[in-house]
């Protein structure tokens, strides 16, 4: 299972909701998170509304494929 670099960023996004932005900087550093912010803004740009609600679906799917595989 490999996740496209939109379900990456994805993922991320959820676990930063989870853990909070100050504890991301403590694990990744300032100027990490500062360039996963430029990531995300740009692949939010250039993602349609359509796009962005397949995103969540997809990840499970892969996940739950993954983990019935293994």
């Amino acid at each position: 299972m490999e996740l496209s670099k939109t379900e990456r960023i994805a993922m991320m996004s959820l676990v930063i909701d989870s853990i909070g932005v100050d504890a991301l900087m403590e694990l990744l550093g300032k100027e990490d998170v500062e360039k996963l912010d430029v990531i995300a803004t740009e692949m939010i740009d250039n993602t349609t509304p359509s796009e962005m609600a397949l995103i969540g679906p997809r990840i499970i799917n892969k996940l739950s494929s993954s983990l019935v595989e293994d």
